[in-house]
């Protein structure tokens, strides 16, 4: 970065070994070294006088010399180093009227724009951040927005351009690729964050939606491990704050259509820990939510679900009509009397199906059982035994 000397002032700066000083005004500027004879007085010998306009560099010094630059009228600026370069800099860029536009080039191919943070010259500095930042608002007034926007395709058949954010690359050594980040907007007081949002394309009057696609990306090329793609709600922070929910919808059919889908394509899942129960009682939400109840009853017994309301207290606010739940009661007990019927509750459950989990006293016994739970209604719950 240049140094700045202020109009009709002066600067002495050390020049190294084998560097030179690049000097710029928009005034005459003097630039001298500092030399000393014996039995005289430091003096100084002009080395050169530059014309208004023009950058001058010197020559590279071959010992460490001490150099002063007087300038005119005008301030100047200077820099130092084995190839130094210095020119005017540019006073920030503000709009003189409501709407302010940086535009390419109209040619044969669209002329670039583009935003380019600075180049940092000290190895161990970050260079410089390139930011679009959308203003500040009134008192009341919501903050202005910052849009990147790709261009609309042709008039006759063009695709629209792409509009992309990608992190810088890692370059030397084992150095990781940049973050790609899209972050919503801190909330302030009981106000909650901004979303952050990636949504496809609105199809064409026959055309179909623009997908929205995460993947991550393949391994290097000799044994690199392929990236892993991460969905992980908020956690709750402050007193009993509920952690955030995570919510895969597939498309909604129109008209004799077909809905959307959901894959999970993976050999596994991971829930909970397995649950435990012994002989007679009121299963607990929390074992629903495990997903798998391991039971190991001394005689017959009866698990009765939870009421509706206690269910509805333990799932998020979120978890409405038509959702599920599946959870496994598995009966390990061998004496072929001690088998296990699950029971309505009191209130807000209705049982359908068999509702004896047999003991596995035998080969031919189903002593596990699969039950769908099913939100019908506020606090109200269908459970039926799928397996």
């Amino acid at each position: 970065m240049a140094t700045k000397i202020y109009a009709n002032g002066n600067s002495q700066v050390t020049v190294a070994a084998n560097e030179k000083i690049a000097v710029y005004s928009e005034a005459s500027v003097i630039v001298s070294k500092q030399v000393g004879y014996p039995n005289h007085p430091t003096t100084w010998s002009v080395i050169h006088t530059t014309n208004p306009g023009d950058q001058y560099v010197s020559d590279a010094f071959t010992a460490a010399t001490v150099v002063r630059v007087d300038a005119g009228p005008s301030a100047a600026y200077y820099n130092t180093g084995s190839a130094p370069t210095v020119t005017t800099p540019q006073a920030d860029i503000t709009a003189a009227d409501a709407t302010f536009t940086i535009t390419g080039l109209s040619d044969t191919q669209g002329g670039y724009a583009k935003v380019i943070g600075g180049t940092s010259s000290t190895s161990g500095n970050a260079g410089g951040e390139a930011a679009v930042v959308g203003g500040q608002p009134g008192a009341t007034g919501v903050g202005g927005a910052a849009t990147v926007v790709a261009a609309a395709g042709g008039a006759t058949s063009g695709a629209g351009g792409v509009a992309s954010v990608t992190g810088g690359a890692g370059t030397a050594g084992n150095s990781a690729g940049g973050v790609a980040k899209i972050v919503g907007g801190a909330g302030q007081g009981s106000a909650a964050g901004g979303a952050a949002q990636v949504t496809g394309g609105a199809g064409g009057a026959t055309g179909a939606g623009g997908a929205v696609a995460i993947a991550a990306s393949a391994g290097g090329a000799t044994s690199g491990t392929g990236g892993a793609v991460t969905i992980a709600a908020g956690a709750g922070t402050a007193g009993n704050a509920s952690g955030g929910t995570v919510a895969i919808t597939a498309g909604a059919k129109n008209g004799s259509g077909l809905d959307g889908v959901v894959y999970l394509r993976s050999p596994v899942s991971k829930k909970g820990v397995v649950a435990t129960m012994t002989d007679t009682a009121t299963i607990a939400v929390s074992a629903i939510l495990a997903g798998t109840v391991k039971c190991t009853p001394t005689a017959a017994a009866t698990y009765t679900m939870p009421t509706g309301a206690v269910i509805a207290a333990a799932l998020p606010s979120d978890f409405t009509t038509g959702d599920t739940l599946d959870f496994a009661l598995v009966n390990v007990a061998t004496n072929d009397t001690y088998d296990i019927t699950v029971a309505t509750a009191a209130s807000g459950t209705t049982m359908y199906g068999n509702l004896v989990v047999e003991a596995n006293s035998a080969t031919t016994k189903i002593s596990s059982g699969i039950f769908r739970l099913v939100c019908s209604g506020s606090s109200t719950y269908d459970i039926y035994r799928i397996s």
